[in-house]
């Protein structure tokens, strides 16, 4: 397990984990650590899967946050293959996550809070951007009426 405790991680270009770090079952924890972007990213956190990208990775224990690049498709965290995502806060960037998310907060992203979504249990995902579901807008509808 990699263990990682700071208060602030500023990054100013993409944290990407290298194939080392996603050995199967690598664990990192990053106890009250909150990743914020700088400068122009793609992504916070990224993952690739494939055949040389990262497998059974879990993260937990983060904040991510302000990732916007400006092109505004920053996304917080991109997952790599089979990852656990645990007690991950994702915040103000230009789309939150893709894959998989436990007890998750995912809030106040720009655009959306989920992309390609994965399993996602005990999380909480509001006050994203993007497009309403067709039974919100109706229900806005009758509100107004």
């Amino acid at each position: 397990m990699h263990n990682i405790k700071s208060s602030i991680l500023a990054k100013t270009n993409d944290v990407f984990i290298g194939s080392g770090v996603g050995d199967t079952g690598t664990i990192l924890d990053f106890t009250n650590a909150t990743l914020t972007g700088l400068n122009d990213t793609t992504f916070g956190f990224y993952g690739y899967g494939g055949s040389t990208g990262q497998h059974d990775v879990t993260v937990k224990s983060l904040v991510i946050q302000n990732c916007k690049g400006s092109s505004g498709n920053c996304i917080g965290l991109k997952q790599g293959s089979n990852w656990k995502v645990e007690n991950v806060e994702i915040r103000e960037n230009s789309m939150g996550f893709t894959g998989n998310c436990a007890n998750c907060y995912v809030h106040h992203n720009k655009t959306y809070g989920v992309t390609s979504p994965g399993i996602i249990t005990n999380s909480e995902i509001s006050f994203n951007g993007g497009i309403p579901d067709r039974e919100h807008l109706l229900e806005d509808q009758k509100r107004s009426n």
